[in-house]
C-alpha cells in the first residue's frame, strides 16, 4: 500500500508518514515498523499489544473478561494458527509494542483518557518502551475522552488534530 501511494504523481515520496486512527492506528505503527523511509507515525487510540488486550488483565468484571475470551476465540479462529504457540506468534507479530525496536520514525501517540475499548495504558506501555530505545516520541492524553472521542467531540477532536499537524510539520518538512 505505501508503495502505491508513494508511486503516485501527486505524492512526494520523501514525505511519507502514516497515520490511523484504532486499528488504523496499529496498522501505522506496523507500517514504521517495516518500512525505514516512512518519515513520522500518528496513531490514535491504538491497541499496541494484542497478548495483553486480549488476556483482559485489567478486568475484575466477569462479563467483560467473558466477552474478552470470546473475541480472543474468534480471534485464534480466524487467524488460522495451528496451535496456541502459533497464535501467541502471530499476536506478537501484529503487536506494535512487540515491533518496538524496529519503529525507529518518530511517533505520536493520541488515546482518550477514559477508553474502554483500547484502555490508554496500550499507548502508554508503547510510549515507554519506544522513549527506553531513544524514539522520538509523545504521547497525548486526552482529558476525560472516549475511543474515537475525535469523531464525537469536536473541540478534543480540534486539540488533537492541531497536534497531529504540528506533529506531521515537524518531521515533513
Amino acid at each position: 500500500a505505501a508503495d502505491h501511494v508513494r508511486a503516485q504523481p501527486q505524492v512526494d515520496a520523501r514525505r511519507f508518514a502514516a497515520l490511523g486512527f484504532s486499528q488504523g492506528g496499529v496498522f501505522s505503527l506496523l507500517i514504521a515498523a517495516h518500512d525505514p523511509t516512512v518519515r513520522a507515525v500518528v496513531a490514535y487510540y491504538p491497541v499496541t499489544d494484542f497478548e495483553y488486550w486480549l488476556s483482559a488483565p485489567r478486568s475484575r468484571d466477569p462479563i467483560e473478561a467473558l466477552v474478552y475470551r470470546v473475541i480472543r476465540w474468534h480471534f485464534k479462529r480466524e487467524s488460522g494458527a495451528q496451535d496456541e504457540a502459533e497464535f501467541v506468534r502471530m499476536l506478537h507479530e501484529a503487536s506494535p509494542l512487540r515491533q518496538a525496536e524496529r519503529i525507529r520514525t518518530p511517533v505520536l501517540l493520541i488515546h482518550g483518557e477514559r477508553d474502554t475499548s483500547a484502555g490508554v495504558e496500550e499507548s502508554q506501555r508503547l510510549a515507554e518502551r519506544l522513549n527506553g530505545l531513544g524514539r522520538e516520541v509523545r504521547l497525548m492524553v486526552v482529558e476525560d475522552a472516549p475511543h474515537v472521542f475525535n469523531f464525537k467531540q469536536a473541540q478534543k477532536a480540534r486539540a488533537a488534530w492541531d497536534e497531529t499537524l504540528d506533529w506531521l510539520a515537524r518531521y515533513l518538512r
